[in-house]
């Protein structure tokens, strides 16, 4: 398992944000709990209107789902982006 700084997850996060529009993340959130979770919609409001505080304002388990799904898409990057070379 691939540990991560909380600074790399902060980069990661934003990365994520920045990256990938509000409703690409909202739908892959819906989609990995097979809809058994808020509406699209309303996800995507958190995603566009809270993004700073996102990862806090989704309910668990959603929260960490995409937690998870920011740093599969850029934990490497922003692993690398905190290095100290």
């Amino acid at each position: 398992m691939n540990t991560f700084s909380p600074l790399e997850v902060a980069v990661a996060l934003s990365l994520y944000h920045y990256n990938v529009s509000p409703t690409e993340r909202a739908i892959k959130l819906y989609e990995h709990f097979d809809g058994e979770c808020m509406e699209v919609h309303e996800m995507e409001d958190i995603l566009v209107r809270r993004a700073g505080c996102a990862a806090t304002e989704l309910p668990m388990p959603t929260s960490a789902v995409y937690v998870e799904h920011a740093l599969e898409r850029y934990g490497n990057e922003a692993k690398e982006r905190c290095s100290y070379r």
